[in-house]
Order: C-alpha cells, then structure tokens, then sequence
C-alpha cells in the first residue's frame, strides 16, 4: 500500500505541492475552482509546459538557455507577421517554429562545437533575438519606433480559446508535446546520451559518444520547442506581442528547477517538469485571483525557487 505511493511521490515530488496549492487557493480565494479559472489555468500553463520540456532537456546535460522567453516573443511575432502578410496561417505557424529552431541551432553550435559558454551565448541571444522581435514588430505594424503586438489573421483566436471535453486546445496541444518529449527522453538512444553527457561528459566522450553533437541537438530542440510555445502563445491571444514571455525564462527555470531536475545535469525527468509548471500556474492564479500585483508574484516565485531546492536537496539525503 505504502510502496506505490512512494513511488508516485518519488516519480512526481511537486503533486503533493500542487494538491496543497489548490485547497489552500480554494479556502481563501472565492471562485479559485471556478470551471472558467480551473480552463484559464490550463490555458496559461500550456505554453510554460511546452517551454519547459526544452530546458529539461538543457538542464539534463547540465547547460542553460537564458533565450528562451526572447524565443517565445519572436516566434509569436514572426508567426502573425509572416500569416497576415501571406494571408496562411500554416505558413505563419511554420515560420514562427522555424525561428525557434534556428535560434535553438545557433545556440547549440555555439555551445558544443565551438565550446563557448552557455551562459554567455544564450544571454546574448536573448538580447539579439529580444531586440530583434520588437524591430521586426515596430516594421510591420507602422508605428515607427514603437512596437506593437502584431494581429494574427481573424478567427484564429477561436482555436486557441477553444475547448475539446471541457479541456482547452492549446493544453491539449501541450499534452500532446509532453508525451513525444517523455518518449525521445525515455525511450530513445538520444535520451540516454542526453543523461550520460549530463551525468559525466568526460566518460560518455569516452564511451564514444559525441558530446558537442547532443549539446548542439538538445539546443536545436530546445529552441523548437520554444518556437512552439510562442506560436501556441499566438494562436491563444491572437496576436504576437515582442513584450511576450517577458517572465517567461524566471518560470521556466523556476518549473524545471522545482520539479526535480538537477541543475548539475543527469538526473530529471519531463514529468516532474510539468507538475513544477502547474504549480507555478496554479500559484499565479491563485494571487490573482486575490488581486495580488505582479511584484508579489515575483517575490513568490523567488521564495518557490529556494524551498523547492531545499526539498531536493534534503530528499536526496544531501544536506551538509
């Protein structure tokens, strides 16, 4: 009886938090599991979940990926740019991943091949790539030195407020994303390679595998999943704003860091990730719907960061 339970709490640390999250908020916050807030949550948390799935894979080889909210921006800018001036939104959505993975390929050639340090290449790309969604913004809504959010073409709003069974299309979307990440991580010769160069480049260099070919793979992919998220965002606010994501990369590593992944690198899983990411939501809804300020929020999620560390920390037995 007791044995699976700790295996689930083993395999998903954060469900607990979440439970404890949910009947708090619903104690002290009137209309927290109201059915329109319980969509609107799934609805946000799509986009930090698809986000989140890259950067697991970034922190699994023990690297970092400060672009990623820079990624989310462009790519939503880039996919109602290029929808509205063609007047095809397949073309637009393509586009908006096809930035995320070139952002995503640059950073990794720059990262495994040629060795530079991870912290200092994806800074820079979130500068550029940041820099460049709010130029390309200001250009295609005229209005000059001032960017806008650029409109996506009528009715593409309707997917992505839209609903399937009472669960949201964009969650639906991210579920869906989940599932292929779970499978790559866990049951592809790519995952395993992942977790070796995480755990011991030196020894899986060694092994035979070549570690700057997983590093510039797991940045490409990194940045795909991160043009996904943007053009999810996109479709669900019909519009690309260069001001999206802006709190992005704090949320991101907040999930991945709570759930359970090491940021040493090796040891994690895209499950965890995603009970972080809800938590995080489930946190910012909750403030909400108390009418809390963002600055709270940031307070919170700096407090979320150091508790869920201090968890790990003492559940791995490591303390002192």
């Amino acid at each position: 009886m007791l044995r699976p339970i700790l295996r689930t709490l083993n395999a998903a640390p954060m469900l607990p938090v979440l439970v404890v999250v949910i009947v708090v908020f619903s104690l002290v916050a009137p209309g927290y599991l109201n059915p329109a807030n319980i969509q609107n949550l799934l609805r946000d948390s799509s986009v930090l979940i698809i986000a989140s799935m890259g950067a697991t894979l970034v922190f699994l080889v023990s690297g970092l990926d400060l672009s990623v909210g820079s990624v989310v921006a462009a790519s939503s800018v880039t996919a109602a740019i290029v929808a509205g001036q063609s007047g095809d939104l397949a073309l637009g959505l393509v586009a908006g991943v096809v930035v995320g993975l070139l952002v995503g390929v640059l950073n990794g050639v720059l990262i495994g091949p040629l060795g530079l340090n991870p912290f200092v290449t994806t800074l820079a790309s979130l500068l550029v790539v940041r820099a460049l969604a709010y130029v390309s913004a200001a250009i295609a809504s005229g209005q000059g030195g001032t960017a806008g959010a650029v409109a996506m073409p009528d009715g593409v709003a309707g997917f992505g407020r839209g609903v399937v069974l009472g669960i949201p299309n964009v969650f639906i979307v991210a579920i869906a994303i989940v599932v292929l990440s779970v499978l790559l991580l866990e049951k592809t010769t790519f995952g395993r390679r992942v977790r070796l160069v995480g755990q011991n480049d030196v020894a899986a260099a060694f092994a035979g595998i070549s570690v700057a070919r997983v590093r510039l793979l797991v940045y490409a992919i990194a940045g795909l999943l991160a043009g996904v998220a943007g053009i999810i965002l996109a479709l669900r606010l019909g519009s690309g704003s260069p001001a999206a994501g802006d709190d992005m990369l704090l949320q991101v590593i907040t999930a991945v860091i709570i759930g359970g992944t090491a940021v040493s690198g090796g040891s994690g899983g895209m499950v965890r990730t995603v009970w972080g990411a809800l938590t995080i939501v489930a946190i910012e809804r909750g403030m909400s719907v108390l009418g809390l300020k963002f600055y709270d929020n940031l307070i919170v999620l700096g407090v979320v960061i150091l508790l869920g560390t201090l968890f790990h920390r003492v559940k791995s037995g490591r303390m002192g």
